[in-house]
Parts: structure tokens; C-alpha cells; sequence
């Protein structure tokens, strides 16, 4: 006769706690996720030791620099920017020509 597996009490209570344990941890990770604080203690930690080990300026040295001419660093525009690409690989495209041909 084959032997027959029984679960104790004792061990059944232990299964049953132990998915029971396991279903809560899942829930409560997917709640935390959609709650937006998804941000690990760890990760948190490493920010606040990056913040407090930066470097700040010296208000004073600050103050004393010149001011910056905002029109030097003006984006230009898209247009500008393509139709200069565009001349310059027009003009490779020539000269490459010209070696090739001359």
C-alpha cells in the first residue's frame, strides 16, 4: 500500500500564513507603486548625501561676476540651423565631385 501524505494542522497554518503574508507584501508594493512614491529608501539616502557633499558657490564671488550677454547664447532657429547643414553638405558633396571628376 502506498504511503499517504497528510499535512498537519501545524503545517498547514504555516502555508496558509505564509501566502497570506505573501499576498499582503505584493498589494501593498503594487498600492506603493501607484501611489507615485516609488523612490527607494536607498536611492533616497544616496540624494541626500550627494546634496549635502556638493559643492555650493560662494555668494560673494558669485555677485562679483560680470553679467552674461544672454543674446550670445540665444537658440537659434531650427530653420537656420537646417538650411546651414544642408549648404555645407551641398558644398561636400561638390567638391567631392569636382576631386572625382577633375
Amino acid at each position: 500500500m502506498a504511503p499517504v501524505n497528510l499535512i498537519s494542522t501545524q503545517a498547514q497554518a504555516f502555508w496558509t500564513e505564509s501566502i497570506d503574508k505573501e499576498e499582503t507584501t505584493r498589494l501593498s508594493w503594487h498600492s506603493k507603486r501607484k501611489s507615485g512614491d516609488s523612490q527607494s529608501k536607498q536611492m533616497e539616502v544616496f540624494r541626500k548625501k550627494i546634496e549635502m557633499n556638493a559643492i555650493k558657490p560662494n555668494l560673494d564671488l558669485v555677485k562679483g561676476l560680470p553679467k552674461v550677454d544672454d543674446k550670445r547664447f540665444a537658440r537659434k532657429s531650427l530653420k537656420y540651423v537646417n538650411d546651414k547643414i544642408d549648404k555645407e553638405a551641398a558644398d561636400r558633396f561638390a567638391s567631392m565631385h569636382l576631386r572625382l571628376i577633375g
